[in-house]
Parts: C-alpha cells; sequence; structure tokens
C-alpha cells in the first residue's frame, strides 16, 4: 500500500489535526497547544449527540494522542478539544 506520511501543519497554536482521515477504528490526533493541560476529548455526530468522551493529558508544544473510537455507523462527526478549534472526522466501516 501507499504510505502516507502526514503531518498537519502545526504552526497555529491551540489546534488540531486529525488523522487518519476517513478513519475506521483508530484515530491520532496531532495538538499544538500552547500550554500543558488535562483536558477531555469529545466526538459527536454532526447533530450534536455526544458519542464517547476521553480524557487526555496534553503537553505545551505538539501532541500525538492514538484514540481507540467505538463502532460507529459510517458517516460524518465532529471531534472537540475544549479551548480549540472543532475538527470534522469521516468514519468508514
Amino acid at each position: 500500500g501507499i504510505v502516507n506520511s502526514f503531518k498537519p501543519d502545526m504552526d497555529e497554536v491551540n489546534s488540531f489535526a486529525v488523522y487518519p482521515n476517513p478513519v475506521r477504528n483508530k484515530l491520532t490526533l496531532y495538538v499544538n497547544a500552547e500550554k500543558e493541560s488535562h483536558t477531555e476529548l469529545s466526538m459527536m455526530d454532526i447533530t450534536g449527540r455526544m458519542l464517547f468522551k476521553q480524557p487526555v493529558q496534553i503537553q505545551k508544544g505538539v501532541n500525538t494522542i492514538s484514540i481507540n473510537i467505538p463502532t460507529l455507523p459510517a458517516g460524518t462527526y465532529v471531534v472537540k478539544l475544549p479551548g480549540m478549534q472543532s475538527a470534522k472526522v469521516q468514519v468508514v466501516q
């Protein structure tokens, strides 16, 4: 297969990117944080219904966080981290 060494543009502080997109069951967040924080990642459907939450520890600077997501129907979902812009992710089965 093709290896995609995707690294998002992480110049912007307090931003994050989701990879791969579309995702099956494990997503990776690249987070650029201005300060260390203990926060909570949440994932919801496009109607705003909460599907799951997971506590995450974020260090100052660029972080790589892997998250196992539950089995979800194929579709578009929103990933949120408090204090940062949300990201849309496509889930495929």
